[in-house]
Parts: structure tokens; C-alpha cells; sequence
């Protein structure tokens, strides 16, 4: 079930290491000159994300629904707590080598095709979970995931 990390048999993905550096340090690392918050989705129970002094939000709708719960927790915390912000960003916590101007091509191509959802692709493969979402949608996507 997505979300879960069961086929790594539990725990946060992103805190473990390969080459003595965590995937969060990576994706944090080629992230924050990009954007201007980042926002961690973790529905773990314990507080290992605390030392990155970084929002924590776990999903406001039950039942493990994956990646869009954690999107839509996102933008619930955006709209609450920033709500001048109109883009979100996600990124899932499992891809450590992402491009230095992933936002700027994602937000060139959003502004081009005046699209509300722009999702990365690379090798003529999609990856659904790497996009850019209008912070306007939160509503339509609690419609979509309470269905």
C-alpha cells in the first residue's frame, strides 16, 4: 500500500542512508534553493523530523489513501498558515537525485499550458508523485479522495 514503505518493512524512507548521507539530506540539499518552505507529510508517530526544524504534517484524512493525502494535507496546512502561496511542490521521500532547476521547469511549463497540475516526467515516463500543484485545488482533491 502506498505510503507504508512495506516493501523496506516499515519506518521513514527518507532518513535512511546510502553513502553515509540520509535521502532527506539530498533531496534537502538540491530542494531549499529552489523553494520557499518545504513542508514534510509524515504520518510516523515519533519525532525524528524535529531536528530539521521544518513543518511536519501527517494526513488529515484516514485510512492510508498515499501521496494525495499527503498533497492534500499540504495544501490544508498552506491554505491555513500561508495562503498567499499559490504552488506546491511535492516531492516523495524516497527520490534523492532530483535537478537543480526541477521547480523552474515545472513552473515554466504550468505558466505555458496555463495548467493546474504540472507532473515531472523523464525517459517518456511520468512520475506522479513529483509535481506542482495549484494551491487552489485542496478542495476539489478532498472531493476526489473522499469518494
Amino acid at each position: 500500500m502506498g505510503g507504508l514503505s512495506s516493501r523496506m518493512g516499515g519506518g521513514i524512507k527518507s532518513l535512511e542512508k546510502f553513502n553515509n548521507i540520509t535521502i532527506f539530506d539530498r533531496i534537502f540539499k538540491t530542494m531549499s534553493p529552489q523553494i520557499n518552505q518545504i513542508i514534510i507529510n509524515s504520518n510516523e508517530n515519533d519525532n525524528r523530523f524535529n531536528k530539521f526544524n521544518l513543518t511536519v504534517v501527517k494526513d488529515r484524512l484516514r485510512g492510508h489513501l498515499g501521496p494525495l493525502a499527503g498533497i492534500h494535507a499540504s495544501l490544508y496546512w498552506i491554505k491555513n498558515n500561508i495562503p498567499e502561496t499559490t504552488w506546491l511542490v511535492s516531492i516523495p521521500s524516497d527520490t534523492p537525485f532530483l535537478p537543480n532547476d526541477l521547480v523552474k521547469k515545472l513552473y515554466i511549463k504550468a505558466n505555458n499550458n496555463n495548467n493546474k497540475i504540472i507532473l515531472a516526467s523523464s525517459n517518456n515516463k511520468i512520475h506522479p508523485v513529483i509535481g506542482l500543484w495549484k494551491c487552489d485545488l485542496i478542495d476539489d482533491l478532498e472531493k476526489s479522495l473522499l469518494k
